[in-house]
């Protein structure tokens, strides 16, 4: 069982030492009698402000617990308003300014002592979540673990949500580690959130975002179960799925775009393709968003519908930020129905637009463009490099084209047609990374690894993560041994 809801409670004493307050101060106000009209306003601002702001707490936590409580709350509240009423009508003092503002200090000290708490405990810690999260994108699960222990001894006293959120954490962590006991805690995670109607009412209700969380979990539940076989319960946890996806969408009426467009990125993330389109469809027939197109398009295409994929990725032709990654879309899509010239028509306008696209989205060639496509699109940078020698134009545009055409001379296995090009680099940036990594690559492919060694401690001088900058693929040999070679 988690934590009780501390917050609950933190409120309830507080108000309670309010409602003490006042009782107090009424009753030694029957004693004076002084007519002041500003002073009797401020208080029955105060009073107003109390009183509502105690309703809403009684709406909210009406919400969260069950009858019994709740009719504990109900005479709480009741209590509370009396004492507000018994206080106004206690405004006989000769004392009241002083009265007046020794309630508007505590009425303020209630009011912000939970943001203060916040910012003393909860966003200084938001830094914990950020490691943990960090760690996790990149595949270090063991800096991530070390993390989320030191967050949940820091957060988790707090409020107990966060002992939900460090639960499901934890599970994605041991998912990249240790699969049995990510199994464990992803159904322990399930299974809590079924079966505990307090946590389930409170997520509902205030933690959209644990919902996503626990999205996340229900599907890491599903992969290990596919993996192991588990049939029987895959089942079982796949129609949970679908309910407890419905259940996200009746939670956020007033976000409900947002929330297909969530459900359906998750979806989306988890290779899921044709439940991504659906959730995705339904966040666009809402209105146009660009990044629901853009991944409805990527869905589209993965489920071998390229048509359709092609329609949803030319509507974002003119948005800025998607242009480069719309056009590879669209060259692949032409290139899976047979429009191989349409492809590379395509492939030309984006390279002028960005000299290095082909660079940066070499798996066209790897897994597309023949040798030919090739040969004819070396054709055209080399004409590009000759037509810019006669212009005066910065030399990070001639470097980009002088960089693609040594990348394409390696593809093509002419290592010394490419030798020429790194010297036409060498002359135009001497200290230029690239040249000290096809330089490398050079050597290596000719297997004069002592004369690659020593350029490769060269580049060490000026760039000290030489190494991790590239992939090292045209080496055409694998990281490890190039890491080997090179003593690294």
């Amino acid at each position: 069982m988690l934590q009780e809801d501390k917050w609950v409670r933190d409120y309830i004493y507080l108000y309670l030492l309010l409602i003490a307050s006042k009782l107090g101060l009424a009753i030694y106000n029957f004693k004076f009698y002084i007519p002041n009209i500003i002073s009797r306003f401020i208080v029955i601002y105060i009073y107003v402000h109390t009183a509502m702001e105690g309703i809403m707490l009684f709406i909210k936590f009406i919400k969260i617990m069950n009858k019994k409580k709740a009719a504990y709350l109900f005479v709480f509240l009741l209590v509370y308003l009396f004492t507000h009423a018994f206080f106004i009508l206690s405004l006989r003092s000769k004392r009241l300014f002083i009265v007046v503002i020794i309630e508007l200090i505590f009425v303020l000290l209630i009011s912000f002592y939970r943001l203060i708490k916040h910012f003393l405990f909860v966003k200084k810690d938001n830094y914990l979540y950020k490691k943990v999260i960090f760690y996790m994108d990149n595949n270090k699960p063991e800096e991530a673990l070390q993390y989320i222990e030191k967050y949940k001894q820091k957060v988790v006293e707090y409020e107990f949500y966060y002992e939900y959120i460090y639960l499901c954490l934890k599970g994605k962590i041991y998912k990249l580690t240790d699969r049995n006991k990510a199994l464990d805690i992803c159904k322990k995670a399930v299974d809590l959130y079924n079966q505990d109607e307090k946590i389930r009412s409170f997520i509902q209700y205030y933690g959209s975002d644990i919902l996503l969380y626990l999205m996340y979990i229900y599907l890491d539940l599903i992969d290990i179960l596919r993996e192991k076989d588990e049939h029987e319960q895959l089942r079982y946890y796949n129609k949970q799925l679908i309910l407890f996806v419905k259940e996200i969408l009746s939670s956020e009426k007033y976000y409900h775009q947002k929330k297909l467009y969530q459900i359906g990125g998750i979806f989306y993330e988890y290779e899921y393709y044709n439940r991504a389109i659906k959730y995705l469809r339904k966040a666009n027939c809402m209105g146009n968003n660009y990044k629901v197109i853009y991944l409805l398009g990527v869905s589209y295409f993965h489920t071998q519908k390229y048509r359709k994929a092609l329609n949803e990725f030319n509507k974002l032709k003119n948005v800025k930020r998607y242009k480069m990654l719309v056009n590879y879309w669209i060259i692949r899509c032409n290139l899976e129905l047979g429009n191989r010239e349409k492809a590379f028509d395509y492939l030309i306008e984006a390279t002028d637009k960005e000299l290095d696209f082909y660079l940066k989205y070499r798996s066209l060639g790897d897994d597309y463009l023949s040798l030919q496509d090739k040969e004819k699109y070396l054709d055209f940078m080399k004409d590009r490099l000759e037509k810019l020698r006669t212009k005066f134009l910065k030399q990070s545009r001639k470097k980009k084209i002088i960089d693609v055409i040594i990348f394409l001379l390696f593809e093509l296995d002419k290592d010394e047609e490419a030798y020429g090009y790194i010297k036409i680099l060498q002359d135009l940036h001497p200290i230029y990374k690239e040249v000290y990594y096809w330089k490398v690559v050079l050597k290596i492919r000719k297997g004069d690894y002592e004369s690659a060694r020593r350029t490769y401690k060269e580049a060490l001088k000026r760039y000290s993560d030489f190494f991790e900058m590239y992939d090292w693929v045209e080496t055409n040999l694998n990281r490890e041994k190039v890491k080997e070679i090179l003593k690294v």
